[in-house]
């Protein structure tokens, strides 16, 4: 058993959106470019060559800027005398250089701000701020150039500080860079971002494991960004700011967001594929590399009425339905939870127990998902294969350390990579451990594995479980299954706030009570369990009809009298 409570206190200033650009020394200026951003024959020295540090651990080469070429560096790092050194600077520098399509007449051109807050919606009232910010001209698409700002307060001007993502569409690579105390830092491309371990020695690679772009809300109702309830302030911080443009919502953010990693996916793939690393190219089937959040309701007064199907099992397995639940019970179940959103108090000095759109709640994130898909398509890995490993431990669709284990039997020095080598060196690896006559055997999750993979004709019994596990759950006492769901998501959050790129305590709602990290549901009943509490292992027998009650026989009904004679 743990205690993540503390957890929910760390706060650290590094958005899911951006991620890290910088430079120093900053005006406008442009002898060495600026013809309406086409800046490709630029040779150095180049404005910011003495500007930039390195952060990505592997060192910044020779001449480091002469091959960059996202549009980061094509139009502010290498054009002109000056190098920027605040977002305020780099804005300006764009307007002198970025300005195929956009009107340099309009500084507002161009420029959409997506404004995040945790607070401001609940408290109904303006508190503080992230903003994404977008720069869409010369013919880019949106994704292709972000820029994040932290602690924007209403009356106070925008950061210098600033988070940068800039797309190179030659390498299909995002760059990450950040411009912190009037300095440029370099955090590497998304290949430094997937690479195990750089999470925690890379600031961008704490949040950015996928290698690509991060909206943690990634599902209608994009809680915490504009969209079906507006942001208290959101309006007049961005109309008094040219540098934030136009503002937009969270369901155009969730279209960028998923436009620009469906771009990137596919090289992430080709990464590890170049490199015959099998372990790490199917990785996030077995294990997120990326978590997105969800949510039970879709409006503020929205009530909790239902338990969508991705909150008790994969999307790959079951995508649509919920279970019908009581709101009150809902409501009490929070209390009795001592649920809270960190800081927070409403007019009467009570507790929030919610967030402004209800039961939020960790899910795979779909840059994995969708990775998946890519991995399918290529030949990599079949449905089955995804059936037959999502199948082990399925009712944790998330945070499976069982399952997330299993990566570790993947094949290694494979002349090619394909469904069949790839399932072939699985069951090989798995059948190798279990007759070691110096080791401990098979886990369950690993035997499970094994005679997944060993059997082509499961999938119809994988159906059948899947169905089973939910007709057990809708069965169950609404009571009773609503006070387990929510201490499921207490869980889910409390793991999920491990993760760096939840470093906001408000983002989700925390709770007095711990839940043990092993707490999930039996895949036969659908009641909790632990380690140390199991359910059943075995489909339980139904309860026999009883025996109807014996009953006394009829009495013979009476003769007819005699007739007279």
């Amino acid at each position: 058993m743990r205690d993540f409570r503390t957890l929910a206190t760390v706060f650290v200033a590094a958005l899911a959106i951006g991620n890290f650009a910088a430079c120093d020394d900053a005006t406008e200026g442009n002898t060495n470019g600026g013809n309406g951003g086409k800046t490709d024959e630029l040779t150095g020295p180049f404005a910011c060559d003495d500007f930039i540090e390195d952060a990505s651990g592997r060192g910044l080469p020779e001449g480091f800027l002469e091959g960059r070429k996202d549009p980061l560096a094509q139009l502010v790092l290498k054009p002109g005398e000056d190098c920027p050194t605040s977002y305020a600077e780099i804005m300006t520098k764009l307007r002198a250089n970025d300005t195929e399509s956009c009107s340099v007449d309009n500084a507002k051109a161009g420029i959409s701000s997506y404004v995040v807050t945790e607070t401001a919606q609940l408290l109904d009232m303006p508190t503080n701020y992230r903003v994404a910010v977008t720069r869409e001209c010369d013919g880019r698409e949106e994704w292709e150039l972000f820029f994040s700002l932290f602690g924007v307060q209403p009356d106070s001007g925008l950061p210098g500080n600033v988070e940068v993502i800039s797309f190179d569409a030659e390498s299909k690579l995002f760059n990450f860079y950040v411009v912190e105390g009037g300095r440029w830092e370099w955090h590497g491309d998304s290949t430094d971002m997937i690479k195990p371990g750089n999470e925690a020695t890379n600031r961008c690679a704490a949040c950015h494991t996928a290698g690509g772009l991060v909206m943690k809300e990634l599902d209608t109702p994009w809680v915490h960004w504009e969209g079906h309830l507006d942001i208290p302030g959101a309006s007049e911080l961005v109309d008094a700011n040219d540098d934030l443009g136009t503002k937009r919502s969270g369901s155009r953010m969730e279209r960028i967001v998923n436009d620009g990693n469906r771009a990137w996916n596919p090289i992430r793939m080709e990464f590890w594929r170049s490199q015959g690393d099998v372990e790490n190219l199917i990785a996030p089937l077995f294990c997120h590399k990326q978590v997105n959040l969800d949510n039970g309701a879709d409006f503020k007064d929205s009530d909790m009425r239902s338990v969508k199907a991705d909150f008790l099992l994969d999307p790959e397995l079951k995508s649509f339905g919920s279970i019908s639940i009581e709101t009150a019970d809902y409501l009490q179940a929070l209390v009795d939870t001592g649920h809270s959103v960190a800081g927070l108090e409403d007019a009467d000095g009570e507790p929030f127990r919610d967030t402004v759109f209800a039961f939020p709640y960790p899910e795979r994130a779909k840059i994995d998902t969708k990775y998946v898909d890519e991995l399918e398509k290529a030949g990599i890995i079949d449905e089955n294969f995804v059936h037959d490993v999502l199948m082990v431990d399925f009712t944790r669709p998330l945070f499976s350390e069982e399952r997330c284990a299993l990566v570790k039997f993947a094949p290694t020095d494979l002349e090619e990579i394909t469904v069949a080598s790839i399932k072939a060196g699985f069951i090989a690896n798995l059948e190798e451990k279990g007759t070691d006559p110096e080791g401990d055997g098979l886990t369950a999750a690993e035997q499970m594995l094994l005679d997944n993979l060993s059997n082509d004709e499961d999938q119809d019994a994988h159906e059948t479980a899947v169905d089973e596990y939910w007709d057990a759950c809708a069965a169950r006492d609404k009571t009773e299954f609503i006070n387990d769901t929510v201490r499921v998501a207490i869980l889910k959050r409390d793991l999920a706030r491990e993760l760096h790129v939840f470093e906001f305590a408000a983002t989700m709602p925390q709770a007095d009570e711990v839940v043990d990290i092993s707490t999930r549901f039996n895949r036969f009943t659908c009641e909790l369990e632990t380690d140390d509490t199991p359910g059943p292992t075995t489909k339980p027998e139904p309860e026999p009809e009883p025996e109807p009650e014996p009953t006394d026989p009829p009495a013979d009904p009476p003769s007819d009298p005699p007739s007279n004679p």
